[in-house]
């Protein structure tokens, strides 16, 4: 999972200061606080990432550390963004890496496993744990629903190593049957895909004898 702009999350600039900080903090710590939300998942959400981020900018060497990571990830030209999650957030993540993914090729190998790879960064069992603490399973069987057009092409030991990940993920039982039917299938097509040599030769082997015995 990415690492939060802490920044953005404080709505501060990164030139603030302690102060500013602890100011920011105590404002949305009164905004989003559980006691005050009425525990809220989504405020709860927010809330963790804005004592994330007030815990790495008062730490002068957690703070430094930061700064390294941002600008690195700067000078690679990738955006400082905040990641928030909850389960609308997945979605929308889902249906984003879905979009690049349909424009991979699909017989490319590296490919297959940067598919794998971002799924298994994207879905960690403590990010399991907490997108199922929202407690909703429609948008759980979207995300679902989302996942497996974007695994339609990985091959069976692929999608095997992915399943226990997304058989985690509080979804229907509609979901959960689809997740094991698509993993047999899987499974059948590896296995004759294993036998398609065998099959070859022995009807190789069956047309030449008809042809020995009967030409």
């Amino acid at each position: 999972m990415q690492q939060n702009d802490h920044y953005t999350i404080l709505e501060l600039a990164p030139s603030a200061t302690q102060e500013e900080i602890k100011k920011a903090y105590r404002r949305l710590v009164l905004q989003y606080h559980p006691d005050k939300t009425n525990n809220d998942p989504y405020a709860r959400a927010y809330f963790d990432a804005v004592k994330e981020a007030y815990e790495t900018l008062t730490s002068n060497s957690r703070r430094d550390e930061y700064h390294k990571e941002r600008w690195l990830k700067k000078s690679s030209g990738i955006k400082n963004t905040s990641f928030i999650l909850t389960p609308v957030s997945v979605l929308q993540k889902c249906i984003v890496m879905e979009k690049q993914f349909s424009l991979l090729n699909s017989t490319n190998p590296a490919n297959k496993v940067i598919i794998t790879q971002s799924i298994e960064t994207l879905f960690t069992t403590d990010n399991i744990e907490k997108l199922n603490s929202f407690n909703e399973t429609d948008i759980n069987d979207t995300i679902i629903s989302t996942l497996v057009k974007m695994t339609c092409f990985l091959n069976y030991n692929q999608f095997n190593k992915l399943l226990p990940y997304l058989q985690k993920i509080n979804s229907s039982p509609a979901q959960q049957t689809l997740l094991l039917k698509i993993n047999r299938d899987k499974k059948q097509e590896s296995l004759l895909e294993k036998a398609m040599p065998f099959l070859v030769i022995i009807a190789v082997a069956i047309i030449c004898l008809f042809i020995y015995f009967f030409a």
